[in-house]
């Protein structure tokens, strides 16, 4: 009896080291609670030593994904990205962790599961009061849409995005938009792809309101089914994991995303014929989301 306790002890204990998904979710855990704490990293881990030794622990195990880009603008765009400078620039996103959707092959597959029940509602409740979406690739109306956005920004109360310009995601064939039942915009998702990657260049609402909320989880769906067609497996956020507020980490943990560390293959396979040319391409921590208002955070618990 003895030796089968300590079996399934020994069985238990070796899921977990190789289970990438627990470690993962240990990461995800320590920075969400130390973003609600509002208290300085030090000081949380402290207090906090349970979750913060998960953590560092996690950093070791999380899974780690490679990334085969083309050189094409959106390729290396991906590529610097992952490779991108944090902490005071001692490590690179993709090293440190980033925050990574899985795109299934199969997108019924993706909001299948009882970890998606708030996804499945909140879906429901937008097409019930009639919210749609479309793909906008006419340039007047993508600039439109930004001056939107631009006039939007600067009334939000928690914002991060403020002060920036999104003009240089005019020419963009990756948008998607969300509309009310009255045709007005509620939300806009740019998110390019390069082969089997794709990032976030912009996920913002219009509004927080209920029916900006429910509009939220509905384009990330649609936006799954359409990066899922194109043979994307993954949607990269291009912020770090420990720089995400206490929101956005609610609504990604929401909708799937996970932490894991990335690395660019070295290996080439593309060639943009045009180039890179034309105009400066837009990215980084402080070209997509808006913060969720407190509001809309708890309607979303």
């Amino acid at each position: 009896m003895l030796l089968k306790i300590k079996l399934r002890q020994l069985s238990l204990r070796s899921k977990i080291v190789f289970d990438e998904d627990y470690w993962s979710g240990c990461v995800s855990h320590f920075w969400r609670k130390h973003k609600e704490s509002k208290l300085r990293i030090r000081k949380f881990a402290i207090q906090n030593p349970t979750i913060a030794l998960k953590a560092f622990f996690g950093h070791l195990f999380i899974p780690r994904l490679t990334a085969e880009l083309g050189q094409t603008r959106i390729g290396l765009t991906i590529k610097d990205v992952i490779n991108r400078k944090i902490l005071f620039g001692t490590v690179s996103l993709g090293f440190f962790g980033a925050c990574v959707l899985h795109i299934p092959v199969n997108a019924a597959d993706y909001s299948a599961g009882s970890s998606k029940q708030t996804l499945r509602r909140k879906v429901r409740a937008a097409r019930k009061v009639g919210v749609t979406w479309r793909s906008v690739t006419d340039l007047v109306e993508q600039r439109a849409l930004i001056n939107t956005l631009h006039a939007y920004v600067p009334a939000k109360t928690r914002i991060r995005l403020e002060g920036n310009d999104w003009g240089g995601l005019v020419g963009s064939k990756s948008w998607t938009v969300g509309y009310g039942p009255d045709g007005q915009p509620l939300i806009i998702a740019v998110t390019p792809h390069d082969g089997q990657w794709a990032i976030i260049d912009l996920f913002v609402t219009l509004g927080e309101t209920q029916i900006h909320s429910d509009a939220r989880y509905y384009l990330t769906q649609v936006v799954v089914e359409k990066l899922s067609a194109s043979g994307v497996k993954y949607l990269l956020d291009t912020d770090s994991a420990n720089n995400l507020p206490a929101g956005l980490w609610h609504f990604q943990r929401m909708i799937g995303f996970k932490v894991a560390r990335v690395r660019v293959a070295r290996s080439a396979t593309k060639v943009d014929l045009q180039g890179s040319a034309s105009k400066t391409y837009a990215y980084g921590p402080s070209t997509r989301h808006a913060v969720q208002s407190d509001v809309e955070m708890a309607r979303t618990s």
